[in-house]
């Protein structure tokens, strides 16, 4: 039974290890943000939910852009996964494309909203974010912008 229940928004810089300068691919899927889970918690992407007509869902946001001079986004299909320790199973959350993803962080109204998931990666399981990109191009995280929210529980 979890001891302590509370919500976080998450970025790029929480991560255990990011994309950055691996080039993206329009065959298979390419990590950009995976967080293992530390001793004596669990983890769900999302939180919240629409209860009596009240949204109280998390905002994803991701907005992935390239290492040129002038950044230019990555566009393609993206995938919110929990996997097992061994990394050998992998639970498909959700599959969206990237201009879903990058409406807003602030405005409600314009924002990507994510109830918490079911799956929860528990102590030593990883949440983790890859792209299958519609082209080849060299992800640079100092360019890009993530908002992850996520519900922690505490064992």
């Amino acid at each position: 039974m979890a001891r302590n229940i509370f919500r976080q928004t998450l970025t790029l810089a929480d991560a255990t290890s990011t994309g950055d300068g691996k080039t993206t691919d329009t065959e298979t899927w390419t990590e950009l943000w995976k967080l293992r889970v530390p001793a004596q918690q669990a983890k769900a992407f999302g939180w919240g939910r629409i209860e009596s007509g009240v949204d109280d869902r998390g905002v994803l946001y991701i907005d992935l852009k390239d290492n040129s001079g002038t950044p230019v986004q990555i566009e393609g299909k993206i995938r919110l996964e929990v996997r097992d320790a061994n990394e050998t199973e992998s639970k498909v959350i959700l599959e969206e494309r990237t201009e879903r993803l990058r409406g807003s962080k602030t405005d409600l109204s314009q924002a990507y909203r994510l109830g918490e998931a079911f799956y929860k990666a528990r102590e030593d399981s990883y949440l983790v974010i890859t792209i299958k990109a519609d082209a080849a191009k060299t992800i640079e995280k100092d360019n890009s912008d993530f908002a992850i929210p996520v519900t922690t529980y505490t064992l």
